[in-house]
């Protein structure tokens, strides 16, 4: 996309960058003034960060989509964070998570991005995560999710707000499918969100028995991202992440080289952060690229090691579910047309 036709508005959307900054720069201060923990403070900076970004467009902005993501988000932490602890590497958190987020996708919100913080705080504790969540930490993400909705509410009465424009199909979420999936549940209804919930535990638990242990959260995040309508939808967004994955790669280690201290590197990441999450929806491209760098580096600085080790399992988990998800569709897209071959010769043939 031309980013010349991107509006500037979009990007000098000051009450969100106001929040973003003040989300993780608070809780850093603090630990900084008070010699607190700084894990407890990137904690609530992180959880902030993400319950944030649930208010991108002018739908999800609403009051109750806010809630959602602020209890889902410390939820999927604590949730990840224990069952990354069973034998089989977390199943039953990918489960759940993609199984949702297969119900978001089929009433429409996914562009809402209402699923987003949940998804990539959960799978982000999973991967860092090398014991049960401590009292500590779970406290950590409810106070992080506590201000960003504190910050949702007052900066923007501060402020002048302009919106970001968002296409006009991501706008419209069918809460009501939403809501009828939930009281009155049918095969039907959640056929393609149990698939994809299968499919992606599936995925997990292969990983886990080939490999005696590895937990690819990466690549189930991975897979379910590139994830089309149509075959050839997913072929496209499988090579954009593939491509986006190794610039964004080749950006976190550019930004490794500067011999920054940690606190300076996880701040200007959180800086490409905010500009990654306003180009989500207008240059997937561009997005993902900026995405990148801060969970790479956040989990090579969490588990200890070379950030070499931790980008090249990125990358090589981005690969690997990115072409599963194409596996995945097109042999969906055959299936479906086999079967409705076969439905159409059947409708042929004459009734005697």
């Amino acid at each position: 996309m031309d980013l010349s036709l991107f509006p500037a508005q979009a990007v000098l959307r000051w009450d969100l960058t106001i929040r973003v900054v003040l989300a993780i720069g608070v809780p850093v201060a603090l630990a900084l003034i008070l010699q607190g923990s700084y894990v407890n403070a990137l904690a609530i900076g992180l959880t902030a960060v993400m319950v944030s970004l649930s208010s991108l467009g002018p739908d999800i902005g609403s009051t109750r989509w806010s809630v959602v993501a602020a209890v889902a988000t410390p939820v999927a932490a604590l949730v990840a964070g224990v069952t990354s602890q069973l034998a089989t590497g977390g199943l039953l958190f990918v489960f759940l998570a993609y199984t949702a987020f297969g119900a978001c996708a089929q009433a429409g919100i996914v562009a809402q991005m209402a699923w987003f913080p949940v998804a990539t705080f959960g799978l982000l504790v999973a991967v860092v995560s090398t014991g049960t969540p401590t009292a500590g930490f779970v406290a950590a993400t409810v106070v992080g999710s506590a201000w960003a909705l504190l910050l949702i509410i007052v900066v923007p009465r501060l402020v002048n707000v302009p919106r970001l424009p968002i296409p006009l199909e991501a706008t419209a979420p069918n809460t009501a499918l939403l809501r009828s999936m939930l009281t009155r549940p049918s095969l039907r209804a959640w056929g393609f969100p149990l698939l994809l919930g299968s499919l992606s535990a599936a995925l997990l638990l292969a990983a886990d028995i080939l490999t005696g242990g590895f937990r690819p959260y990466w690549a189930v995040f991975a897979f379910a991202s590139v994830l089309g309508p149509i075959a050839s939808k997913t072929r496209a967004s499988a090579g954009q992440t593939v491509l986006a994955t190794v610039l964004g790669l080749v950006l976190a280690a550019v930004l490794a080289s500067l011999g920054m201290s940690a606190l300076t590197l996880i701040l200007v990441c959180f800086a490409l952060l905010l500009p990654g999450a306003l180009l989500m929806l207008r240059n997937g491209l561009l997005s993902k690229i900026l995405l990148t760098p801060l969970p790479v580096i956040i989990v090579a600085l969490l588990i200890d090691e070379d950030l070499t080790l931790v980008a090249g399992y990125r990358f090589g988990e981005y690969v690997f579910g990115a072409l599963v998800g194409v596996l995945v569709a097109g042999v969906a897209e055959w299936l479906t047309q086999h079967m409705g071959e076969k439905q159409e010769h059947r409708d042929e043939v004459p009734v005697a």
